[in-house]
């Protein structure tokens, strides 16, 4: 009795299932053998060429589902933990999707979930499900609530919203469950407060990409760079590029560049430029009278200064930079989906801290690179919990040697005192290590 109102529709909508004293298959859009050979063979490949292939699985990483196969990174038993961690920012699998539509352009390519690629039919997906809910039971769209973890563009629950469904973002099953509870306890005992509920949950908060501009001349000796317009090096523009492979794939719903050549640059390099748009204030903290000159000859005429509590003579105050933070951040708080942002060293760690709420002073312990990448978010997808997803990967460290790290340490730390710039040294030779640096969050 409790099972005749429920249906399910399993592997993206391509299977429709109706309890009916027994369940009863309506229809399943299956694959044919040469189909499957030819999907399961490009999956294959795509892993093997791809690089992303891991020592580990749990499970079978390829899931023929007769309607939908599917490609789990890590296998279908994985442990979640170790899901999360694999693609936290979708980048891996959308350039593997950017692969297989070249070589699949025939079938649907979807990301569901936190490892997992589906391919189907093309046009078989879950709005073709919702249509199908809706010819058998007679529900109207506009009175469903889709509850789904991928619904941004690309997404396997994407197709979902684009046939009108009111959807509401989760991140994972035990989410989903609680959500569909919370929904179920309102409609038995206090219906009124659904919508307001469900408007809460529907909404897909921003992705805030943040990207620091590459390497410039003046970042590369420590000179405080704000209102000067310089040129990325070449380095910095082979870094800028790196980067942009990095990004290959993600679907931006909006890109916004700092007025500076050195961020537009960067945004052009990575290929993101077509659609970017100017954002003053994403421009670098105004360094007035210290326009120029590094923290160490600063330091000799005002021993204690710190750009994040004194701010700068003629320039802006830290109060002031607050205050653009915020503004920019109420802003990109009415968007959806993701954003990339193409800003600087100082501002950049203004934002991330006035983004989870912190005062500016706390900005001195968060150190952000040229060609860096960080990402803010939230947790639960809840606007009360704003959250710092990623941050400043990318960066490096120059050691001299093994046994000169400490040196190397500490020079380092002057690099990000000095605005985050590269550290002064000879030209780059087969005798130094780069050695990568982990996202960190300094305390000094």
């Amino acid at each position: 009795e409790r099972l005749k109102n429920l249906s399910l529709l399993p592997t993206c909508g391509t299977k429709f299932y109706r309890y009916d004293s027994g369940w009863k298959l309506l229809y399943s859009e299956d694959f044919t053998a040469g189909e499957k050979q030819k999907i399961i063979y490009s999956l294959k490949h795509v892993m093997e060429t791809s690089g992303f292939a891991v020592p580990q699985t749990w499970g079978d990483i390829i899931e023929d589902r007769g309607s939908q196969i599917t490609f789990s990174a890590l296998g279908q038993q994985a442990p979640l933990a170790e899901k999360q961690q694999w693609d936290a920012d979708f980048a891996k699998r959308q350039r593997m999707k950017a692969q297989l539509d070249q070589l699949i352009p025939e079938f649907s390519i979807r990301l569901g979930g936190t490892t997992s690629i589906d391919v189907t039919k093309p046009g078989i997906d879950k709005a073709f499900g919702i249509r199908k809910l809706r010819d058998t039971l007679g529900i109207a769209i506009e009175d469903m609530v889709f509850v789904g973890d991928a619904l941004f563009p690309g997404g396997n629950d994407y197709p979902a919203k684009e046939a009108g469904v009111f959807s509401i973002q989760v991140r994972d099953p035990n989410e989903s469950k609680r959500v569909i509870e919370t929904i179920i306890a309102c409609l038995a005992g206090a219906p009124r407060e659904l919508p307001r509920l469900v408007q809460r949950m529907g909404r897909v908060l921003p992705r805030i990409y943040l990207i620091r501009h590459g390497e410039t001349e003046w970042s590369l000796s420590g000179k405080h760079t704000g209102s000067k317009d310089l040129p990325l090096t070449a380095h910095g523009e082979e870094a800028a590029r790196e980067l942009g492979q990095r990004l290959r794939g993600v679907a931006f719903a909006k890109v916004l560049t700092s007025p500076r050549q050195r961020a537009r640059r960067t945004c052009e390099l990575t290929e993101l430029s077509p659609a970017a748009q100017n954002e003053p204030d994403l421009a670098e903290w105004d360094y007035g009278e210290y326009e120029g000159q590094r923290t160490a000859d600063i330091h000799k005429s005002r021993p204690n200064w710190n750009i994040f509590r004194d701010g700068c003579p003629q320039g802006e105050s830290p109060t002031q930079v607050t205050e653009r933070a915020d503004r920019l951040i109420a802003h990109l708080r009415l968007l959806e989906g993701n954003i990339a942002l193409f800003s600087h060293g100082h501002f950049g760690r203004v934002l991330t801290v006035r983004w989870i709420g912190l005062p500016v002073s706390e900005a001195q312990h968060f150190l952000l690179s040229t060609a860096s990448l960080s990402i803010l978010g939230y947790e639960h997808n809840l606007a009360e919990e704003p959250a710092i997803v990623l941050w400043n990967t990318g960066a490096e460290a120059i050691y001299d040697s093994v046994q000169n790290q400490r040196v190397g340490e500490r020079r380092a730390i002057e690099q990000w005192e000095n605005e985050g710039g590269e550290i002064p040294n000879e030209p780059r030779t087969k005798g130094r290590a780069a050695v990568p640096s982990t996202p960190m969050l300094e305390g000094r």
